[in-house]
């Protein structure tokens, strides 16, 4: 009830099932329209969208959604050397390409650790997922990573986003539980061990999770679940410190945070494997289990990164710190993000081969790299902060970590990776300083990571960068492959890309360069 859905005019005979691509220009609403962002002057000019240089003027058009999501997709061969993904992904990959999809609006608060998951893939933000999935499947992904999803009974319109993914030829599915809820209410409650009674929260929303995520609740087969992660990361920037050389005497099991992450992560293990095989999931019990590590909060300058983070994946993996946890194989979620215009301190490559020599062959790894839109401004220096918005990346730098990754998995003793996933589709206006996952810290307070200084309704540059203490500043905010704006109750986004990340582009029936659109979509927010 708090949402407006988008309506076509009297006699069009459109509804909101009517394919986009299959519309005359002339017979769409406003909502599906394209609109250049430098072609009516300023009063058009979107919130959050920085200005331009000057170009010829333009008058406000429409076009239809064909002449953005395969607008200039052009044949540019992804090569041999990244058969990694895309087409001709190994066997053992179990994605082409994903991308992590939460459909962010510019003035949408972020999520408190405590707070319920909000309706994000719900009938409500339909007019959005209409607007971006033809986008995604045009980059080449076969793979959407979710965010944590409402409870029942908003999760009962679940099948008709899964029904939307497949007829975008998006058929494969990562779901994510909200752990960091009930992380969270451990620390409030200044416990160690969740309470895990049939009666208590934790029980009970995990029970609906594992519910959700049944073959019927995934459209009968319209998408199919690949793994299944949560929204919790140990703080490896402070964790591995303390690793020492020996898991059984690590200062590690002495933390308190750390005590309780793996007390949640044993926990969750005993609701989907239990000795009876009487599973509250039993759509889980056969779909390997993503554990996230964030590993931007990593100091990679340290001389002893290496090593640490080695015996730290050695423990959790071989049952030293949880025998529970070792015994089903989980595998790894790997998320980087990249700093600034940085290479010389961001060796993506170096990192990955780090990483992949200290995970046993046996256990499987998933890649997530954020890749930041913003470029330095020429005068003063980077280290100045003085940053901008890059309207005009190409393809390169997207595809740079793709490159990475395949060519750390070329090497014929890499055999942990399968698959690559991007974070995330668009900007995340109050991300502020946060990675993709909440970090198991000591209090609440520290969980939020408030950015100082800083507002929902602009992007942060100055006050919302995390960094590994040597200047290798990261700025979550800009981390997307869209720009995304809004306007009143309009909400848009437009591709920094104009091609396919994961295969081969196909030649675009129209001449439009997507990044000279911007495709929007109506909705108000439940939260104004």
């Amino acid at each position: 009830e708090h949402f407006a859905h988008p309506t076509y005019p009297a006699g069009s005979g459109r509804t909101d099932t009517t394919p986009l691509e299959s519309r005359d220009p002339q017979d769409m609403s406003q909502t599906d329209r394209l609109i250049d962002p430098r072609s009516c002057g300023e009063p058009h000019r979107m919130l959050g969208h920085q200005p331009r240089p000057p170009a010829v003027p333009r008058c406000l058009r429409a076009l239809s959604l064909a002449a953005l999501v395969g607008a200039q997709v052009v044949n540019v061969a992804i090569g041999a050397d990244t058969d990694c993904v895309g087409p001709t992904a190994p066997p053992e990959a179990i994605m082409q390409g994903g991308i992590r999809y939460i459909p962010h609006l510019v003035t949408q608060p972020y999520q408190h650790p405590q707070a319920d998951p909000q309706g994000f893939y719900t009938k409500d933000f339909s007019s959005i997922h209409r607007r971006d999935l033809p986008i995604i499947k045009d980059l080449g992904a076969d793979t959407l990573l979710l965010k944590p999803w409402s409870r029942w009974p908003a999760s009962s319109s679940l099948p008709d986003f899964f029904k939307l993914m497949k007829d975008n030829n998006i058929k494969k599915v990562i779901p994510t539980f909200q752990a960091a809820k009930h992380y969270a209410d451990t620390v409030a409650a200044d416990e160690v061990f969740p309470r895990t009674e049939p009666t208590t929260a934790f029980a009970e929303q995990f029970l609906e999770f594992g519910g959700s995520v049944d073959r019927g609740q995934l459209g009968n087969g319209s998408v199919t679940m690949v793994a299944w992660t949560i929204d919790l990361s140990p703080d490896l920037g402070k964790l591995l410190k303390n690793v020492g050389s020996e898991c059984e005497t690590s200062l590690v099991l002495e933390d308190e945070s750390f005590q309780r992450y793996m007390n949640i992560l044993n926990t969750i293990q005993s609701f989907v494997h239990t000795p009876t095989n009487d599973s509250v999931a039993p759509a889980l019990t056969n779909v390997s289990f993503l554990v996230p590590l964030d590993m931007s909060r990593i100091s990679w300058s340290s001389p002893t990164v290496e090593a640490s983070l080695s015996k730290f994946i050695e423990c959790m993996t071989d049952g030293s710190w949880s025998p529970q946890l070792a015994k089903f194989k989980p595998w790894w979620l790997l998320s980087f993000q990249a700093p600034v215009n940085q290479p010389e301190k961001f060796n993506l490559q170096h990192q990955l081969a780090t990483v992949s020599a200290s995970i046993p062959n046996t256990t499987k790894a998933v890649v997530m790299v954020g890749v930041p839109a913003l470029h330095s401004a020429e005068e003063p220096a980077i280290n100045s902060m003085n940053l901008n918005e890059d309207f005009d990346r190409n393809i390169t730098h997207y595809r740079q970590p793709i490159q990475d990754y395949c060519n750390t998995s070329s090497n014929s003793n890499v055999t942990n990776f399968v698959g690559f996933i991007y974070d995330e589709f668009s900007d995340d206006w109050d991300r502020g300083a946060r990675g993709p996952f909440f970090l198991a810290k000591d209090s609440i307070e520290e969980m939020e990571e408030l950015c100082p200084r800083g507002s929902r309704l602009k992007h942060d540059i100055q006050a919302c960068a995390h960094s590994d203490k040597r200047s290798t500043h990261v700025y979550p905010e800009y981390i997307g492959l869209a720009s995304s704006s809004s306007r009143y109750l309009r909400h848009c986004v437009r591709p920094r890309i104009t091609e396919s990340l994961f295969s081969e582009g196909k030649p675009s029936s129209e001449g439009k360069p997507s990044s000279e659109g911007v495709v929007c979509a109506f909705m108000i927010p439940p939260w104004q």
